[in-house]
C-alpha cells in the first residue's frame, strides 16, 4: 500500500463521526514468531493481570530488510493477558509493538495464538484475547458483536489472514523447516504456565484508554 493511501486512512479515520470507533489498526509489521520460555506475572502490576513473557527464537516474519532501521530490537516483552493454554516451548504467533520512543526496546504484546503444523500445513489457533483491528465485513474499525473470534491476522487493513497465512506457507514450506528456524531450548522443561482463570478474567477486562491506543498506533504507523 503506498503511503499517501495509508496517510488518507489514516485523516478518514480520525475525523468519522462518533458513532464509528477511530482506531489505527496493527500492520503486519508487528507480527512475530517464537517459542514461550515463560511468563510471569509483574509484581507491582498484577492486579491488571500484566505479565512479563519471554521468547526464544523470535523473529518478525514479514519485515523487510528497509524497515531494519526502523524498528528496534526487543528486549522486553509485556502484555496484560494472561497465558491461557500456553506452555513452555510452544510455538505462537502474535502481535507486538513498541509504543515508547524513548525505550523501543519495550514492546507491548497485544495477543498471541498458538502456531501449528500437520503435514506440512500451518494453521493458527485462536488469539488468547481480542484486539482492536480493521473489520473487514464493514470496512472500518466498528465492532458490533465482540464476541465474535477473528483470526490473529484479520484485523489489518491491507489483506485477511488467508494471505499473510500463505506467505508463511511458501516461507516454511515444511514443519521440519519451520521447527528449523524456530528450535525448541532443550533446557526449558515441559510445564503449564500461570493458567489461572482469575488471572485471565483479570486481563480479559483490561484495556488501554483511547488516546493511548491512537499515540501508540501512530508510531507505528510513522
Amino acid at each position: 500500500m503506498h503511503f499517501p493511501y495509508r496517510l488518507f486512512l489514516i485523516i478518514l479515520l480520525l475525523i468519522s463521526s462518533q458513532t464509528v470507533w477511530a482506531c489505527l489498526p496493527l500492520t503486519s509489521n508487528t507480527v512475530f514468531i517464537g517459542r514461550v520460555q515463560s511468563a510471569v506475572p509483574v509484581a507491582d502490576n498484577n492486579e491488571s493481570g500484566r505479565f512479563e513473557w519471554q521468547f526464544s527464537s523470535h523473529r518478525f516474519v514479514f519485515r523487510t530488510l528497509r524497515t531494519w532501521f526502523i524498528y528496534s530490537r526487543p528486549e522486553q516483552w509485556t502484555g496484560d493477558f494472561a497465558p491461557k493454554g500456553i506452555a513452555p516451548n510452544d510455538l505462537v504467533i502474535g502481535l507486538a509493538y513498541d509504543p515508547d520512543s524513548g525505550e523501543p526496546e519495550k514492546y507491548v504484546v497485544s495477543t498471541l495464538a498458538a502456531l501449528r503444523c500437520e503435514n506440512d500445513v500451518l494453521t493458527i489457533d485462536n488469539p488468547i484475547v481480542p484486539y482492536l483491528g480493521w473489520n473487514r465485513d464493514n470496512g472500518s474499525c466498528r465492532h458490533d458483536n465482540p464476541i465474535v473470534v477473528k483470526g490473529l491476522l484479520d484485523g489489518f487493513i491491507d489483506e485477511d489472514q488467508t494471505y499473510y497465512l500463505q506467505l508463511l506457507q511458501e516461507k516454511y514450506r515444511t514443519c521440519k523447516q519451520l521447527d528449523a528456524a524456530f528450535p525448541i531450548n532443550q533446557s526449558i522443561e515441559k510445564i503449564a504456565l500461570n493458567d489461572s482463570q482469575e488471572a485471565h478474567e483479570r486481563a480479559s477486562k483490561a484495556h488501554q484508554s483511547f488516546w493511548h491506543q491512537i499515540t501508540s498506533w501512530f508510531n507505528l504507523w510513522w
